[in-house]
């Protein structure tokens, strides 16, 4: 039941990657063809699907803005109160000025046509428009000419044609003086003081008209007609060729083919349930114990959706370069987890995604292969900063090294190299680093154990270790040397020998209660199990087991190492005292439930080889006098036995790793019970 849940579980991941991943794909497979000007087209010939407009260039659309608002003519406002308001202030001040009675008909006479022909002059200044010489240094001056608003009709005015403030009034004064032809400046200082500018820029008219000329500009010029050859195979691309590529690439990504986009789209599923039914394969066979674990597998699958997510919206919002792109964190993560295996087909599937994304072609393919496959072979030991930077070198020297390659390939000279590029390339090495502080997080939203955790683990200062050599040191001295006996099986037959060997140095850590109890504690002649029955020696033994995991969970111990404490023993029998049992009481039926461990069985390779070496290191130690006959028939016996009590039946490991543990464990006990040479006794 439990794997049935497992295994429909993986199937509901898979079929949501497969989804997210299709809707993050472009809208038509053609949109990641990588072309530039005076390079070769390498694909098929292109034709036009429907007729659509060519865009102009970036830069042409930015001199028209430009000459738009460097040529734009200001508006200016006039106002029509103010001749009104300023001529009625004039004859008020007039009067006062040159009262009536103070003078005589003649002068009167005089006062009065001054008046007359000064407020028709006003009249005429205010009508033509006054313009403030701060206004006219500001926005006339570099244009040239204004747009005049009066009333509900547009002028346009030259530059040599205004009038400012100064010119009205020194026209004023000539044409007074020239009209009365007698002193007037009394007059002319008191007309003059009621001239001012009635004539002001207009920013939200003029603001206006350049947001509707900007919005008018046209972004295409001419057009491509449906069926028409776009561009050829091996045809050089210039300008006129390359702005319709582009215009192409808009027409298709705008969803004007919507009848070709769900043909698209079916391909892009096809093509993503086809790549992640072999990624599920590989899992099923080469990784179960992840498959099986939907944990484990939704963290694996969430690294890949999220690195193909992050490059659509990289194209999507398009970014300075996609080269820096950090598509190494993903091996590198996986790596540290479970291992090269996994790593590289993650990272594979991953990368061959990308490619119908990013808009580079092949290079992109092959450049990003390259730098992962060295991330991953370089990054044994990620516990190590001075590996891990070491590693980060050698992926900025594969990407620059394949750049320069792929450049010298496609152009035949070193010449058009970008500088910028490489140093983006560097901006994605940098980026990989995220990729050590992302572990400790991903260790705990997911539950998985890393090599650096590892590492960590095995330091025999460790408080349980700690406390097992000082209160078991027996038990674990057995620890110790089964850590290294496991190390070497795993590293023989590709398991993780890293969690092999903490898992057995972990794996009797229960022991720690009641350590007299176990014979590898005990002293020469001390046997505690004298005053117990068989039944309770053999629940004090199993005990072990639960107690382990309550000690691990307290010291908070990965899961990973708390299952290696859980199966090591699997559900087999206490085998010396259900015997010892069966032959005091041969007439009862014994319940043979109550001398067995409670499980689970190993389930994966690492445990699987704890649970052979366990039992084969603990059992050479009561033969008397070990031979190589002796312990190779010793080693099949006890290996016999497990699998006949199908303890092994649940684990990832095949015969054929079988029978590998078996070879590799009766050479290291061979090493181990090695003959001695005898010294002859000292007679003198």
């Amino acid at each position: 039941m439990r794997k049935l849940v497992s295994r429909i579980l993986a199937v509901l991941l898979f079929l949501f990657s497969i989804g997210i991943v299709t809707s993050l794909m472009p809208e038509i497979g053609n949109a990641n063809r990588n072309y530039q000007i005076e390079k070769a087209w390498k694909y098929d010939n292109l034709y036009s699907p429907a007729t659509f407009p060519i865009l102009k260039p970036a830069e042409n659309i930015e001199k028209e803005k430009r000459m738009i608002l460097n040529h734009e003519i200001p508006f200016f406002s006039l106002d029509n109160t103010s001749a009104h308001r300023e001529i009625q202030s004039l004859i008020k001040d007039f009067e006062k000025k040159f009262p009536a009675d103070d003078y005589s008909n003649s002068t009167r006479n005089l006062y009065n046509k001054l008046e007359t022909i000064g407020t028709k002059l006003m009249q005429e200044a205010f009508d033509r428009g006054i313009f403030s010489a701060q206004e006219m240094t500001d926005y006339i001056q570099k244009a040239g000419k204004v747009k005049l608003i009066n009333k509900r009709f547009i002028k346009e005015v030259n530059y040599a044609d205004i009038w400012s403030e100064d010119k009205v009034k020194n026209w004023l004064a000539d044409t007074i003086n020239k009209a009365i032809l007698s002193d007037s400046k009394t007059f002319d200082s008191l007309l003059l003081s009621h001239i001012h500018a009635n004539v002001h820029y207009d920013s939200t008219t003029t603001n206006t008209d350049i947001r509707e000329k900007l919005a008018d500009i046209s972004e295409t010029f001419g057009a491509v007609e449906s069926g028409e050859l776009i561009v050829s195979r091996g045809q050089i691309i210039d300008t006129s060729t390359y702005q319709k590529l582009l215009s192409y690439d808009k027409l298709v990504n705008s969803g004007v083919r919507k009848n070709h986009n769900w043909f698209t789209l079916s391909g892009y599923l096809i093509l993503s349930l086809i790549l992640f039914l072999i990624f599920g394969k590989f899992l099923k066979i080469y990784a179960p114990e992840v498959f099986s674990r939907p944990r484990q597998l939704l963290f694996i699958l969430l690294l890949i959706i999220g690195q193909i997510f992050l490059t659509s919206w990289a194209v999507r919002f398009n970014i300075p370069s996609y080269y820096a792109i950090p598509f190494c964190i993903i091996p590198i993560i996986l790596r540290t987890f479970f291992g090269t295996r996994l790593a590289l087909y993650a990272h594979l599937l991953t990368v061959m995604l990308a490619s119908f994304i990013i808009p580079l072609g092949n290079e992109f393919t092959v450049l990003t292969i390259m730098s992962g496959l060295v991330a991953i072979f370089t990054n044994i030991k990620a516990h190590y900063w001075s590996q891990f930077f070491t590693s980060l070198g050698l992926i900025l020297a594969t990407y620059i090294a394949g750049y320069l390659s792929i450049h010298l390939l496609q152009t035949g000279t070193y010449h058009g190299i970008k500088l910028s590029d490489i140093g983006w390339l560097g901006v994605n090495v940098f980026l990989t680093l995220l990729a050590y502080p992302l572990i400790p997080l991903f260790e705990k939203l997911f539950g998985v154990v890393s090599d650096i955790s590892l590492f960590e683990l095995q330091d025999l200062s460790k408080p349980l270790l700690k406390r097992l050599s000082i209160e078991a040191p027996g038990t674990f001295q057995h620890s110790m040397m089964l850590a290294n006996i496991t190390e070497s099986i795993a590293r023989s037959i590709g398991a993780n020998e890293l969690l092999t060997k903490v898992g057995s140095l972990y794996h009797d850590i229960g022991k720690l209660e009641n350590p007299q109890y176990f014979i590898e504690n005990q002293r020469a002649g001390e046997n505690p199990h004298k005053d117990l029955s068989f039944e309770e020696s053999a629940n004090i033994i199993i005990a072990h087991v639960k107690t382990g995991v309550r000690l691990a969970r307290k010291n908070r111990i990965p899961k990973e190492i708390q299952d290696f404490i859980r199966t090591h023993h699997g559900t087999s029998r206490v085998e010396y005292f259900y015997r010892s049992q069966l032959n005091i009481d041969k007439s009862e039926d014994i319940d043979e439930s109550l001398s067995r461990y409670p499980g689970p069985k190993p389930t994966t390779k690492e445990m699987a080889i704890l649970m052979m070496a366990d039992t084969v290191e603990a059992a050479s130690r009561s033969l008397k006098n070990p031979t190589t006959d002796t312990i190779d028939k010793l080693i099949d016996k006890l290996i016999k036995q497990k699998k006949d009590d199908q303890q092994l039946s649940d684990a990832d490991i095949t015969y054929a790793e079988i029978t590998k543990v078996k070879a590799i464990l009766k050479k290291l006990m061979h090493d181990i019970y090695h003959a001695r040479i005898e010294y002859p006794e000292d007679h003198t």
